[in-house]
């Protein structure tokens, strides 16, 4: 470009300049501002950052839903396992009356309750005296009797537990059965879930028939527990036990007794 082109080009720059410095230095001085700002709002506020964090507190909370689901899928079938068990214990161990010793509620209860063990004392004890076996009595029943839908109730529940026990040892040939009792008169000892009835019983005979009707005891009556035995030699007949034990029956509670 020739020198009074360049020269000319100076003059008009100039001329600009000094005719909108002012306007110039405000654009110049503005765009500085944003510039600064934009420095600062992304050192203060780093939007960036923030969207990563967003991000993986998203994905965070997704692992964290997945999880939970997880667990509560597994918790549920822990949960299904468990009650089975539950099922499976109960009905190993829960003493469930037989029909026959049942209240029906066409009939009033106390006139039940005498015809069941007036039954009752004709199988378990009249007839075994035809077979040189002595049986209790009273077959644990109390003198008076029970006049509370619920005392007979138990009452009857305890005496289908000596009906049992007594018929074993009839079967076993024992030569008696001397004593029945209720423990402690029927009430029953609840621990925890589980509601116990004990019955006592004192029997003789020899140790050949003692063992078999133990051995009966035990696997025949898989819901009646022996919490409690004692065997002496008699003092007359050293091949005579007589036998103190106690049976125990087991209820699992289902809900709130009286």
């Amino acid at each position: 470009m020739p020198e009074h082109g360049r020269k000319a080009d100076r003059m008009d720059l100039t001329g600009i300049w000094q005719e909108h410095k002012t306007f110039i230095t405000l654009v110049i001085a503005g765009l500085l501002v944003f510039i600064i700002g934009q420095v600062i709002i992304s050192e203060l506020y780093p939007v960036d950052a923030e969207k990563v964090s967003v991000s993986r507190s998203r994905r965070e909370i997704q692992r964290l839903e997945v999880v939970q689901r997880d667990d509560l899928v597994a918790a549920e079938e822990d949960n299904e396992k468990y009650a089975a068990a539950y099922d499976s214990v109960v009905k190993r161990v829960n003493f469930v009356p037989r029909e026959e010793f049942l209240l029906v509620p066409t009939e009033s209860a106390d006139v039940q309750y005498f015809r069941i063990v007036a039954r009752e004392r004709e199988a378990l004890v009249e007839w075994p005296k035809t077979q040189n076996i002595t049986v209790a009595n009273n077959l644990g029943m109390p003198e008076l009797s029970p006049t509370r839908k619920k005392e007979i109730e138990r009452n009857l529940i305890a005496l289908d537990v000596v009906d049992r026990v007594v018929g074993l040892a009839i079967e076993s040939d024992m030569r008696e059965v001397g004593t029945i009792e209720l423990v402690p008169n029927l009430r029953r000892r609840k621990t925890g879930f589980i509601d116990e009835l004990k019955v006592r019983f004192k029997m003789t005979g020899t140790i050949a028939k003692t063992a078999a009707f133990l051995e009966k005891l035990q696997f025949e009556e898989n819901y009646l527990v022996l919490s409690e035995a004692e065997m002496v030699a008699t003092a007359g007949d050293r091949n005579l036990l007589e036998t103190d034990l106690t049976v125990s029956a087991m209820t699992v509670l289902q809900g709130e007794e009286e």
